[in-house]
């Protein structure tokens, strides 16, 4: 007997992040397809009910690199609140330290303090850089 199955996936950035968990989906004993969306970081998986179980897609999601967040008939939804704040903790973060330090360097290079610091352009480049890769 077929059973629809979706399943909620974290830490996919990309269309590939995608395709390597469909993949990792499609090599499950049992799966018949599997489709999975990074915008909405779900996986819409038909598999054998009698074959498959829901460690399988576990095991298939996590040895990739990815977080298996759960089922979405069987998910907690404390767990899944829990989840969303920690990513917009995660994020508003980024964006305050790319926001703050930016301002600094910007005040820093093209305010009044540029004549009173003399701070060299390498310097802020190195400022600058790892925050740049950080947000």
């Amino acid at each position: 007997m077929e059973k629809k199955v979706t399943i909620t996936i974290g830490g996919m950035h990309c269309v590939n992040c995608a395709k390597t968990v469909e993949k990792a989906l499609l090599k499950v004993r049992g799966v018949r397809s599997a489709s999975v969306a990074f915008a909405n970081e779900r996986a819409n998986v038909i598999a054998d009910a009698d074959t498959v179980a829901p460690d399988d897609f576990r095991k298939a999601v996590e040895s990739n690199g990815f977080e298996f967040v759960g089922i979405e008939d069987a998910m907690d939804e404390a767990a899944v609140d829990e989840r969303k704040n920690r990513l917009w903790r995660f994020y508003h973060l980024r964006i305050a330290v790319g926001f703050f330090v930016g301002f600094a360097l910007m005040a820093i290079s093209m305010g009044p303090l540029q004549h009173v610091l003399r701070v060299p352009g390498l310097m802020l480049f190195c400022i600058a850089t790892p925050v740049f890769i950080y947000v």
